[in-house]
């Protein structure tokens, strides 16, 4: 398989962004505004990760890839990508406004409890349908986002070297002090076991009924946030390259990736994925070795370990979880704000810059999007159980029902499809046809 080299690669990161004058109107659909939008900076929050002009970075090539799924250099195998249409949004199963932005994403527990945390130092507590359930004061801006254990408790980290438990109806169950202040939100094992890191360059580990947290020191800062690798491990990235996996708070493995991670480590149990700033690279858990790499800026697995998803420049493109070789690619028509999701399904569900989220159908180049708010979105929160989406954006949070969502059947044929395929939760009714037309492009 040819190759492409370093330099075309970076002409194609970072010149194959799509760039669009005014709104266009799709033959009677509503007009798609697209963008990249500003990021605005309230009081301390930290953004997710945007360009400061709101763009995309080139991604290199990662040095000397086993095995890379295919580049646009082969138009004969793998056609330049184009966005055809747009479909009905998905349905709006609620919105809730925070007084103050969100301090990250939005967690949701078995019940579907949707706990949302602000950097005023308050955690709320949505039911099911949105209805409010509580809120809850900290001492302290809250760190990333919430954590919740298989029985709805929810734990919040603060800047006050705080960790609190929350029981579902909002009583609180314990607060544990730190030592030194707590850099990374809280993550939380199925076996009932927290994880934290400290600015004291030490990981902690405490027991979900509210143990003394014990310290490992690590001797050099952690890069990001704490990584699920499935089966109970836990995955973090020193600076030094470096990354260790535990699993309650018990080495595992060592990784030498010779590149700093730029985003958690995740996986399936049988495959782990790290991203570096020199791209992405599978593992294969059970022996540790490199199954193999790809360029790539962000990436997402789905629940079932079957849909992994990548993002390369300006575009997405679907991969063989086990083989990186790619099955379909979508040109992105604004900037990503941070890590996207993908559902079982194989629907990417990416969060911009402008504060929407966009829906890309599987095996489609066709895209829904909804507005969730003005200021760059979280990463969303896919429910594979309720098949529903839950986003945030500022002070805003949106929980969207996917499983009535209709896609279109055919790649290039959208005006003929007649039929449509739905996500996990449909009944098999016929898709509503989505205007055929061209964004940026002849059809």
């Amino acid at each position: 398989m040819s190759r492409l080299c370093l330099p075309a690669l970076l002409r194609r990161s970072t010149g194959s962004r799509l760039r669009i004058g005014p709104a266009r109107v799709l033959a009677g659909v509503t007009a798609l505004v697209l963008g990249s939008g500003a990021a605005v900076a309230l009081r301390d929050v930290a953004w997710p990760d945007v360009d400061a002009a709101g763009g995309e970075r080139a991604v290199p090539m990662a040095a000397e890839p086993r095995r890379a799924h295919r580049l646009a250099s082969e138009p004969a195998v793998v056609p330049p990508p184009r966005l055809l249409g747009v479909l009905d949004p998905p349905r709006v199963s609620w919105r809730f406004e925070s007084a103050s932005p969100t301090s990250g994403s939005p967690a949701v527990s078995a019940s579907g409890l949707t706990y949302v945390s602000s950097v005023e130092g308050v955690v709320h507590a949505l039911d099911a349908d949105g209805a409010f359930r509580w809120s809850h004061g900290l001492e302290g801006t809250p760190v990333g986002a919430p954590a919740v254990d298989d029985a709805g408790q929810v734990y919040v980290a603060t800047s006050a070297r705080r960790l609190y438990a929350l029981r579902s109806d909002g009583q609180l169950r314990w607060i544990r002090f730190a030592s030194a202040r707590i850099a990374t939100e809280p993550l939380c094992e199925p076996s009932g076991f927290l994880h934290f890191v400290g600015r004291d360059q030490k990981l902690y580990g405490m027991t979900t009924g509210g143990g003394e947290p014990l310290g490992r020191q690590l001797g050099v800062p952690v890069d990001v946030g704490l990584g699920r690798l499935g089966a109970g491990a836990v995955a973090f990235g020193l600076a030094s390259g470096e990354v260790q996996i535990v699993r309650r708070a018990a080495p595992v493995a060592r990784l030498a990736l010779g590149s700093r991670l730029t985003a958690p480590m995740f996986g399936d149990g049988e495959r782990w994925f790290a991203l570096t700033d020199v791209g992405l690279t599978a593992f294969d858990a059970a022996t540790q070795s490199v199954a193999w790499q790809t360029p790539a800026r962000r990436a997402a697995l789905s629940a079932d370990g079957r849909v992994l998803v990548v993002q390369v420049g300006a575009e997405l493109h679907w991969l063989a979880p086990g083989t990186g070789e790619e099955r379909q690619r979508v040109r992105l028509p604004g900037a990503v704000s941070t890590g996207f999701a993908v559902s079982n399904a194989g629907a990417a569900l990416v969060p911009m810059v402008s504060g929407e989220l966009l829906a890309l159908a599987p095996r489609t180049t066709r895209l829904a999007q909804v507005k969730v708010g003005a200021a760059p979105a979280w990463a969303p929160v896919w429910d594979e159980r309720t098949g529903r989406v839950t986003a945030a954006s500022g002070g805003a949070v949106v929980a969207l029902d996917l499983s009535t969502w209709q896609l279109p059947a055919a790649v290039g044929t959208p005006e003929t499809a007649a039929q449509g395929e739905r996500l996990p939760g449909s009944h098999g009714h016929a898709a509503r046809r989505a205007a055929a037309g061209s964004i940026g492009g002849g059809a």
